[in-house]
């Protein structure tokens, strides 16, 4: 979750998740210190604080399952 104009998206998506999923982790901004940064632009930058944590995550999944995550192995293999 952000810190921008889309948070409040973000926030109701949180509430919703737990009634389709059990199984998932919340990743959110302001959890993270950003020394030096004022709070008035934290929304502004955001977005790349979550591109730093998800390519963390990425690289973990890409060790966990022995493939990489820029091989998409089901892309347009199935009608949705």
């Amino acid at each position: 979750m952000g810190e921008d104009e889309q948070r409040p998206l973000a926030e109701r998506i949180a509430k919703f998740l737990p009634r389709v999923n059990a199984n998932y982790t919340i990743i959110d901004t302001k959890e993270h210190e950003l020394k030096g940064i004022s709070p008035e632009f934290r929304g502004t930058i955001s977005h790349l604080v979550m591109h730093g944590v998800n390519n963390r995550v990425d690289a973990y999944m890409e060790l966990f399952l022995r493939h990489p995550l820029s091989i998409r192995r089901y892309y347009r293999q199935f009608d949705y």
